[in-house]
This record gives C-alpha cells, sequence and structure tokens, in this order.
C-alpha cells in the first residue's frame, strides 16, 4: 500500500515538473516572436531624429568648449560657446534649427566643429530679393563699364595733350639742320662765329644725326652744351 502511494507522488511531481516546462518554454517563445515583430516593424522618423540627438547638457557643458559662428538660413544666428566634441547638426539645434529659406542639401551635419569656425548656411532667395540682386549687378556692371570707359577717355585725352604738348615744344625749339646763321644766334651763348661753325659741321657732316654732336662743333664746350640741349632739335 505504502509503495503505491510513493508512485503517485512520484507521478504527480513529474507531471507538475513538466507543465511548468511547458509554460517556461511557451512564454519565451512568445517574447522570442514580440522581439522578432517589433524588429521587423519599420521605425518611425521621429524615432530615427530621436537617436540622433544627443542630450542638451552635451553642447552646453562648458570644459573644454570652443567658439563658434553661425549665420544665414537659422533661427538664431550669433557666437556660440559648445563643448569641442559637438557636431554641426548640435549647434543648428541651438541655434534654433533651419529657416524656412534654408539650403542644407549639401551641409554635412555629422561635421565636427573647429575653434574660431564660421558657418554660412545658404538660404534661397525670395523673387523681390532676387530681382534687386540682379539689379544691383547690373548697376554694378554698368557703373564698371562706364568707369573704365571713362578713363580710357582720359588716357587718350592725357596721351594726346602729351603730344601736342611735345610738339609745341619741339616748335619752340631750333632746329640745329636748318635753322640760318641769323635764328642761330638767338640760342643762348652762341655769337656769329660760332652759329657759322655750327652750319659749316653739319654741311661737312651731311646733317647732325644728334644733338650730343654739337660737343664736336669749335667753340661749343660742355657748360655752352648744357645751355643748348633743351633748346634745339634736329628734327
Amino acid at each position: 500500500m505504502d509503495f503505491k502511494a510513493k508512485d503517485v507522488i512520484a507521478v504527480l511531481i513529474l507531471v507538475a515538473l513538466i507543465g511548468i516546462g511547458s509554460y517556461f518554454l511557451y512564454t519565451q517563445k512568445e517574447q522570442g516572436l514580440k522581439v522578432d515583430r517589433s524588429l521587423s516593424q519599420p521605425l518611425k522618423q521621429d524615432k530615427i531624429e530621436s537617436t540622433l540627438i544627443v542630450p542638451e547638457q552635451h553642447c552646453k557643458d562648458k570644459s573644454d568648449t570652443i567658439v563658434v559662428y553661425i549665420e544665414g538660413g537659422v533661427k538664431k544666428p550669433g557666437i556660440y560657446q559648445v563643448k569641442s566634441s559637438c557636431r554641426l547638426y548640435e549647434l543648428i539645434e541651438q541655434s534654433g534649427g533651419f529657416t524656412e529659406q534654408a539650403i542644407y542639401s549639401n551641409l554635412n551635419p555629422a561635421k565636427k566643429l573647429i575653434d574660431g569656425e564660421k558657418i554660412i548656411v545658404p538660404e534661397r532667395l525670395e523673387k523681390d530679393e532676387i530681382k534687386e540682386k540682379v539689379i544691383e549687378e547690373k548697376d554694378l556692371m554698368h557703373y564698371a563699364m562706364e568707369r573704365e570707359a571713362k578713363t580710357q577717355l582720359s588716357q587718350k585725352t592725357d596721351n594726346k595733350q602729351q603730344v601736342e604738348t611735345t610738339e609745341i615744344k619741339n616748335e619752340l625749339k631750333i632746329n640745329i639742320n636748318t635753322a640760318a646763321l641769323e635764328e642761330l644766334q638767338k640760342l643762348p651763348r652762341i655769337g656769329p662765329k660760332t652759329a657759322k661753325s655750327i652750319i659749316e659741321y653739319r654741311e661737312k657732316h651731311n646733317g647732325f644725326k644728334s644733338i650730343e654732336e654739337l660737343r664736336e662743333v669749335p667753340r661749343i664746350g660742355d657748360k655752352t652744351f648744357e645751355n643748348l640741349k633743351d633748346k634745339v632739335t634736329i628734327n
């Protein structure tokens, strides 16, 4: 009788163990299915974005900081003191985010910031601003062309005046290759004998080839030549 009671107890314990084991395996399988289903579902956009946002304290920690300047298509442009490990997207968040006109397709949000850096976020121009910019560029181009034309005209005028001045000066000079005896005597320190010597020299040498040849004429020394060189011409 005792032997049968022991057998019944052993069978009950075995059944209980089997039941507990089956329940444990079932619950583990259900949890595994839930995990698989959650992994198979696509992440929502807000979850993806939240994974990129570092806690605000990360960039406001004043230890090991750098100073950067941001302007353009952000809502709060200005100078910011941030942690040296901060990235561009964190600075943009601190500066209020992008404006509606911001062009950020070419920006690298993961870019590490550098101390003293200036960051410009490009912006789209409104229609009126585009018109004003086009008009301004046209005005600048017109102004540059007008200024260039005036400069060229001024240069031509200066050159013309210089040529005219040179011609007037040459007209006032005495041509030692064609001047008569009386004309040569109008030169400083030139008397009848020296004038005659000039004419004899030019006839003998088929004219003066340069003003410096006057030094070869008798009675004309260095002092007399210095007085004559700016008052005579050979053309």
